[in-house]
């Protein structure tokens, strides 16, 4: 994730908090970045929690995180595959 984070535009706070998360160190974002770590690994009882400590309707976790797989499935297939 650092590789990818350290190549996009980010400013400097942005960055800092981004990888933060990835060491387990706390920062503004982590409540964030532990809901979408629950919703990619289905544990539909955390996601619950995380949601509602942030004020957001299951409905709209679920749309988001919907929206956000179909958006990198997307990205992912529009790239022509390299043929060796």
């Amino acid at each position: 994730m650092g590789v990818v984070i350290e190549g996009l535009a980010f400013d400097a706070e942005t960055r800092t908090e981004l990888l933060g998360m990835k060491t387990g160190k706390p920062t503004a974002l982590s409540p964030i970045y532990d809901l979408m770590v629950s919703c990619e690994a289905g544990e539909w009882d955390v996601v619950a929690r995380h949601a509602k400590k942030l004020n957001l309707s299951l409905a709209f976790v679920n749309r988001g995180f919907n929206d956000a797989v179909s958006w990198a499935h997307e990205m992912t297939t529009a790239v022509p595959s390299e043929k060796k």
